[in-house]
């Protein structure tokens, strides 16, 4: 019995059909393969389209051969009767085909795998945002805000914005009447299970970010930004398996019953208005071209991704392709952050407001530089600091859990207060500094004053001859520092 080349044409044509599963525009991860292939000498030969080579194997012998799910790759399956050929149908998602082959002494049923991979940024994407810096409130991700905003985990996690501005305002009287939409309750449920909730929370908004609404208002997957993966080195973004995807179908109920798409439209000048300020409150581009001076690691593109109704709760991640994968190279950072509201109406200067909020995305960049540069020296790390427990007060709680997440994260702080003091003024840098170490200990990092002084006064600009990456044994001595 030949396989059936119209239903393989069909399972490929599925991703690009609605779907209202919970798991929605994806296709179930493991199919059967509703045909039957012949092996009478029971073995079968898989070809590698990127290789072009044919393995031989015998069906007796458990075995499960697959391939990343690149575009353009292909596997087939091989038996002396019959030829079957399949392409990845759901390239972000892990797939498994499970083919019926019936043999000579028995009947089997080979799995044919699929690895889910992160897609590469489209061309057009890469020449548009290479050397860029962008600013965005995305409709998407401010639903997802919008959402968190009305649920328990606004509450439980500490993140709501000042209250009472004409936004926040806004959004209470637009949505408050979806308070009780599955949805939220369904949030809630977990917030009141869980009383940080930071997993949810940071699962559901960050991949939000790798969904647009198409023209007919169905929320629809972009592959090369979806979805969010921890960053468990350091500490940032805690994976949930309830990420934003998972709710999918509950959460485009959500934005059609509430007529979100409207409410966003009509507030574009409020986002508009946002941007601009924020742009002028984070000198990105300064920031950038200060670490790369500093740090060998390159960065192609950085995207602040923000929104009103974040109160304090940031974190950065990376979209990018390994160097190996030539034109495919590109290396991308989106940070979500919250507005500017709350810094605009402190008693501050213009110039104190930028510094201050320039420390929000700093510490989210730097990352991209110190990491690397620290699992190079991750023993040494380790044999410095000693008791995790005296640098780190919540160690043990799924709090940068690690010397060396410890580690990267008094340093980032560090290197923000380091580029304050070359940056600004004197009077404004050492505001800024005292409160950057006032956040530190309340964040009980308690040996992060000593270790700042000492690594300001020792790296000080014009002690310093080499870039910090050269210095890097030196600077991790400082945490014998008294």
């Amino acid at each position: 019995m030949k396989p059936s080349r119209s239903l393989l044409l069909l399972a490929l044509l599925l991703p690009i059909l609605p779907c209202t599963c919970v798991r929605a525009q994806t296709v179930p991860s493991e199919m059967v393969y509703p045909d039957t292939l012949r092996a009478p000498d029971d073995s079968l030969g898989i070809y590698f389209s990127t290789s072009q080579e044919e393995i031989r194997l015998n069906l007796n012998e458990p075995s499960s051969w697959g391939t990343d799910a690149q575009p353009g790759r292909r596997l087939e399956v091989r038996t002396l009767h019959d030829t079957l050929s399949v392409a990845p149908v759901n390239t972000f998602y892990n797939q498994n085909l499970e083919i019926p082959v019936v043999g000579r002494t028995d009947t089997f049923l080979y799995r044919l795998r699929f690895n889910g991979t992160p897609q590469p940024h489209p061309a057009a994407y890469r020449t548009a945002h290479r050397g860029a810096t962008t600013f965005q409130v995305p409709e998407v991700f401010e639903l997802a805000n919008v959402i968190l905003y009305l649920s328990a985990l606004s509450d439980s996690t500490g993140n709501h914005p000042p209250r009472g501005s004409a936004y926040t305002d806004a959004v209470t009287a637009h949505f408050a009447p979806f308070r009780r939409h599955a949805l939220v309750r369904l949030l809630d449920k977990h917030a009141a299970s869980d009383a940080a909730g930071f997993d949810l929370c940071y699962g559901f908004r960050e991949n939000s970010y790798g969904f647009a609404f198409d023209e007919w208002d169905r929320l629809t997957a972009v592959p090369y930004h979806l979805p969010v993966s921890a960053d468990f080195s350091s500490g940032l973004a805690p994976y949930t398996m309830m990420t934003f995807v998972d709710l999918l179908y509950l959460v485009q109920d959500f934005a059609q019953q509430s007529g979100f798409r409207q409410f966003y439209r009509d507030h574009a000048g409020d986002y508009a208005e946002q941007i601009e300020q924020q742009q002028r409150l984070m000198p990105v581009g300064q920031m950038w071209e200060w670490m790369e001076r500093e740090f060998p690691e390159r960065m192609d593109h950085y995207g602040i991704v923000f929104s009103p109704l974040i109160g304090g709760s940031h974190s950065t991640q990376r979209f990018d392709k390994d160097e190996t994968d030539g034109p495919y190279s590109f290396h991308e950072s989106i940070m979500f952050v919250n507005g500017p509201a709350a810094v605009l109406t402190s008693a501050y200067d213009t110039t104190t407001q930028e510094a201050l909020q320039s420390g929000i995305v700093f510490t989210e960049i730097d990352h991209n530089y110190v990491n690397p540069m620290t699992a190079k020296y991750r023993d040494e790390v380790t044999a410095n600091m000693g008791s995790l427990a005296d640098w780190n007060g919540r160690a043990g709680s799924g709090y940068y859990d690690s010397p060396e997440a410890t580690f990267n994260e008094y340093l980032t702080h560090a290197l923000f207060c380091l580029y304050v003091q070359e940056t600004y003024p004197e009077e404004v840098a050492d505001l800024v500094i005292d409160e950057r170490v006032a956040l530190m200990i309340r964040r009980d990092f308690s040996r992060f004053p000593a270790f700042n002084q000492a690594l300001l006064t020792q790296f000080a600009k014009g002690k310093r001859s080499q870039p910090l990456s050269e210095s890097y044994p030196e600077i991790v001595a400082l945490l014998d520092t008294d």
